[in-house]
């Protein structure tokens, strides 16, 4: 076991087939500024005889409890290799983590479709994620019918636009403006998201007002959405203005070769269906921890 360096956690998802963004260096730096007491963020390369893993952390200490994260904030950790690694020898590395770490409570957040291991202790919460496969989605399904009917009602598709690019500094301040964001997304918290090369700000513009917006986190084969923003109340927004944004999204992604567009969770069964219009298919996403209380479990996510 050996704590990895920035340059080396990057060369080492470089070299993986499939990755995610919320498995970068990026990600827990934006993360570790998060109001909420003192946090620390790192990741320790394992060398074992069935291959090297890299495991992302998180450690939060609040009063005299720590607890060690991996996947903060909805994103996705655990033990990243070229294949994932054995039971026994999942159980074996998160005790060496949590010495190395000085945690007792541990909160892993797997990857979708990645089946938990069963060990002593721990306790698996399943939880869902959407996912679009756009390489495999007709161009038909991806145009929301409701995208088309948005164009021909509101008939201002020349001042519609997708403003797209990296994010920066102004667009957020625009957007943190326009937006009154919750305590549990502070400022610091985008502008650190919108220093990384892999962060992507979408916004629809209607009459140079925000209307929409979305903070697109790219990995290697895959996006994920992370925060839409709609101004509610303005008579001029269209209520089809959803569909017709992540439609854009959607088809620009798919024209740059994108396998995989991460909705992320979903809250309630309207939300499921506005995923599920576009082709998106559920995926389990288990929540692994080693909290005894259910109350605990509920506070520390």
């Amino acid at each position: 076991m050996s704590i990895c360096s920035e340059q080396r956690w990057a060369e080492f998802l470089e070299k993986l087939q499939v990755f995610s963004f919320f498995h970068t260096p990026d990600w827990y730096r934006a993360c570790g500024r998060l109001p909420g007491g003192k946090k620390t963020w790192g990741a320790l390369l394992f060398q074992t005889p069935e291959g090297e893993f890299l495991f992302p952390y998180l450690v939060s200490q609040r009063g005299p409890l720590r607890f060690l994260y991996s996947g903060p904030r909805g994103g996705y950790g655990g033990f990243i290799g070229e294949s994932p690694p054995s039971p026994n020898l999942v159980s074996q590395l998160l005790h060496a983590a949590q010495k190395a770490t000085r945690t007792r409570w541990i909160y892993l957040v797997l990857p979708p479709n990645t089946l938990p291991p069963r060990l002593p202790g721990f306790h698996a919460l399943k939880q869902e994620t959407h996912r679009l496969p756009l390489q495999d989605t007709s161009l038909e399904r991806l145009s929301h019918p409701t995208r088309r009917k948005q164009v021909r009602r509101c008939r201002e598709r020349e001042r519609l636009q997708v403003a797209q690019g990296k994010a920066y500094l102004p667009d957020l301040l625009r957007l943190y403006q326009a937006y009154p964001w919750s305590e549990r997304t502070p400022l610091t918290f985008l502008q650190t998201l919108a220093e990384s090369g892999r962060t992507r700000l979408f916004a629809l513009l209607l009459e140079e007002q925000v209307i929409q917006a979305a903070l697109v986190l790219e990995g290697k084969g895959e996006v994920s959405s992370y925060l839409y923003v709609r101004k509610r109340g303005d008579p001029r927004i269209p209520n089809c203005a959803s569909a017709f944004f992540t439609a854009e999204i959607l088809h620009l992604y798919r024209s740059q070769g994108i396998e995989t567009f991460d909705f992320g969770a979903s809250p309630n069964r309207g939300v499921r269906a506005f995923k599920e219009s576009f082709g998106a298919r559920s995926a389990p996403v288990y929540h692994l921890t080693n909290i005894p209380r259910p109350l605990l479990r509920l506070i520390v996510r």
